[in-house]
């Protein structure tokens, strides 16, 4: 008799183990990046067009200009899932150090959305997701801008070159409860490319500038150079202005009373050749010098602020 109990709670016993075994928890797995739902998604470059340049002075969200613009949409199939797309990624095949360029995500429930730049991707995401209504053949349509840090991060020069590119299918990750993007979607890149454009706007001297003393009448060690370069110091490789010294006292513009000369090209005033000119020889002379004088450098350029050096102080 027992022995048969015994049996008989055996079977029962593995027989509930199999009932809970094939019991159905409810839970789906899906590949990252992927949505539960079907193959919808489209999304459609418009004909937009990228501007030849972008300019330093485009250096705040409101002065961004648009790089790509693109439609995000359903075919029309309904599935019970949005589609929801929950981070884009774009590659930059330029030149462009894209560190020191700042780029927008702008549309529908995207307001200045800003990117984050690592090697040569721009990523977006974390601002509260794309999402289309289940089956929405209109969909929404998004620019995707670019504009100039204010503040040097990278090693951004004039002429380089931003051309942004994404692949859909692996460059835009959906939510796991979304529609997934149609296999026939295509790669798409701006047109055309994009030139960096630095503009001029002031003279720096940089370190090369910063001579602290000199003697009467003898050439001041090493080269002094201007650049002519935007306000955080990018040089503007296209400018060829003619650049100007001439000798202050310590408050410019207030002429010193020595001369200031150079035997480098016989002149105080040379064009500058990619943003840059340079004197090997420059000198300070003052008759009868008996005392130390401390006098200041002007460089001066049409259309751009000019440069007043560091006090310089000459001895006899």
């Amino acid at each position: 008799m027992e022995k048969t109990r015994w049996f008989g709670s055996i079977i029962a016993a593995t027989m509930l183990m199999a009932c809970i075994a094939q019991k159905n928890i409810g839970v789906t797995f899906t590949e990252s990046g992927k949505g539960a739902g079907i193959y919808s998604g489209l999304i459609d470059k418009t004909i937009t067009t990228a501007p030849a340049t972008l300019s330093s002075v485009n250096n705040a969200i409101a002065t961004a200009i648009t790089l790509l613009e693109f439609t995000v949409k359903e075919n029309g199939s309904k599935d019970g899932y949005p589609l929801q797309i929950k981070e884009l990624r774009f590659n930059n095949s330029g030149t462009a150090d894209i560190a020191d360029l700042r780029f927008v995500l702008e549309g529908p429930g995207s307001n200045n959305t800003v990117g984050t730049a690592s090697g040569n991707i721009v990523t977006f995401k974390d601002f509260g997701d794309i999402i289309i209504t289940d089956g929405d053949t209109t969909g929404k349509t998004y620019q995707l801008k670019v504009h100039v840090r204010t503040n040097i991060q990278g090693s951004l020069e004039d002429g380089q070159t931003v051309i942004l590119k994404t692949s859909p299918l692996s460059d835009f990750d959906v939510a796991e409860t979304s529609s997934n993007i149609l296999q026939a979607v295509s790669t798409f890149q701006q047109s055309p490319s994009t030139a960096i454009a630095i503009v001029a706007t002031e003279l720096q001297g940089k370190s090369s500038f910063q001579f602290s003393t000199g003697n009467h009448n003898t050439d001041f060690s090493g080269t002094q150079s201007i650049y002519a370069t935007d306000a955080n110091g990018r040089i503007d490789k296209d400018f060829t202005g003619a650049i100007t010294l001439s000798a202050h006292v310590t408050v410019c513009p207030n002429a010193a009373p020595g001369t200031l000369s150079s035997t480098d090209g016989g002149t105080l005033v040379h064009n500058a050749v990619q943003g840059i000119a340079s004197w090997l020889d420059l000198k300070y002379a003052l008759n009868n010098i008996t005392v130390t004088e401390n006098i200041r450098v002007r460089a001066q350029s049409g259309g751009v602020t000019d440069l007043c050096s560091a006090i310089l102080t000459i001895n006899p």
